[in-house]
């Protein structure tokens, strides 16, 4: 009779119990929820602004790095006067760079209704240095187990230090130690070549620079903008990328993904005054390129992705100012 007793008075567990239970459950999940949606978005937001970093770290470093050539021809540079530089590839279809512009640019280019900067800076590469043996009107002679280094195609410059040339390989060297070139010009006399042991007592070694080249830094659209049939365009800016060519490759370099605006700007003094005066490319004048001793570059980076700022933006965007001096200049020249 006792058990049953118990039993009898014995309750469940009620609805009103149930539905607070449930509410009090709900309200715990729907904490954990807020919780990992804000650190997911918190994790997404450092994660954008890294990639920004990178990117810029990446930009600046490129460009310092080709900035500070500008102009450079080993011993001399290209911006002397009287100018003692022959430019074979000039004479050819598709000319490399010019000479006379080592710093060039062009101002408001339009990707579909965004429009980028751009720029163009050109030198003799210093990865290699090999001394010039022998030179007739189609080639040079170098050693051969250095000339395997170099293909067809190639752009290098060779001089003196009293005077250089820019020309393109027209052969495969090899081991052959013979670098050709399409047009026969340094035996003419508009260029003079000496080697090791004439004119003493005052010889002049004749070199060849490899990795010469203009590189060019433009915005166009994004390998993953292809991938999607898109463009970059004031509408689909997120494949807007920025890409590094060399005069030597037929494909562009893409940098990275995400460039809101990408400006720049030319620096130069006045010789008489003094002053320094900036301008972009279609204000600098014609006459004054050839004293251009710094470069100002101003872009913006967006993140990859996507996601809520602060600003109301779909992008976290960081804007970046950078100055760099041309090495090589020569504004007496």
């Amino acid at each position: 009779m006792q058990q049953l007793k118990l039993l009898k008075n014995s309750s469940g567990l009620g609805l009103i119990e149930l539905m607070v239970s449930m509410t009090i459950g709900l309200l715990i999940l729907a904490g954990v929820i807020q919780v990992y949606l804000s650190a997911s978005q918190n994790s997404r937001t450092v994660i954008g602004a890294s990639a920004i970093q990178e990117h810029a770290r990446l930009l600046f470093s490129r460009v310092e790095n080709d900035v500070s050539r500008a102009g450079y021809a080993g011993c001399m540079n290209f911006n002397v006067e009287p100018r003692r530089v022959i430019n074979i590839v000039n004479q050819q279809t598709n000319p490399a760079f010019n000479p006379d512009k080592f710093v060039d640019g062009k101002n408001d280019v339009q990707q579909n209704g965004k429009a980028f900067d751009e720029f163009t800076v050109s030198y003799a590469g210093n990865a290699g240095r090999l001394k010039v043996k022998e030179v007739s009107d189609t080639s040079f002679s170098i050693n051969g187990d250095q000339s395997s280094t170099f293909n067809q195609g190639d752009l290098l410059v060779v001089g003196d230090c009293s005077s250089f040339g820019i020309f393109r390989v027209s052969n495969s060297p090899g081991v052959s130690g013979e670098i050709e070139f399409a047009t026969g010009v340094y035996n003419t006399g508009a260029f003079s070549v000496r080697f090791l042991g004439e004119n003493s007592p005052s010889p002049v070694v004749t070199y060849i620079y490899s990795g010469t080249g203009a590189f060019r830094y433009f915005v166009g659209t994004s390998a993953a903008g292809i991938n999607a049939a898109a463009s970059c365009s004031a509408a689909t800016p997120e494949f807007c990328a920025l890409f590094r060519k060399s005069s030597t490759s037929d494909t562009p370099d893409e940098l990275f993904e995400g460039i809101a605006s990408f400006e720049v700007e030319y620096g130069w003094r006045d010789s008489d005054t003094g002053n320094l005066f900036f301008a972009n490319a279609a204000n600098v004048p014609s006459a004054n390129w050839s004293i251009i001793d710094r470069i100002n570059i101003s872009a913006t980076l967006r993140s990859p992705e996507k996601m809520q700022t602060n600003e109301g933006s779909d992008y976290i965007e960081r804007q970046y100012t950078r100055q760099f001096f041309l090495f090589n200049q020569s504004p007496e020249a």
